[in-house]
């Protein structure tokens, strides 16, 4: 019986973990929490969450950060980039520990 119970709870945890709420976002909304972040940084979210109806801080947060953020480069690594992260890498295990004692 107590084996049936614990069954039960582990499909009960596991369904709950794959139900996700959907956040849907207008352009008006968007261009809100730009101007809100614009307004009070992007270290605020307690302050501007609340002007928004059915928005918490966490999703004010990530939509920022993930979405409307253009100081975040989003996309594959450049040319440049690649060769800069090549030249940077250690090439041995030796190298790695040499430059994590400098």
């Amino acid at each position: 019986m107590m084996q049936h119970m614990k069954k039960q709870q582990h499909q009960c945890n596991e369904e709950s973990k794959k139900e996700r709420h959907i956040v849907s976002w207008t352009q008006e909304e968007d261009d809100m929490l730009r101007e809100q972040s614009g307004t009070h940084g992007t270290e605020n979210w307690a302050i501007i969450a609340p002007k928004f109806k059915d928005k918490t801080t966490r999703q004010c947060r990530r939509r920022w950060y993930t979405y409307l953020n253009s100081d975040i480069k989003k996309g594959g690594w450049s040319v440049e980039e690649d060769m800069l992260l090549c030249e940077k890498r250690p090439t041995s295990v030796t190298d790695h520990i040499y430059e994590m004692e400098l």
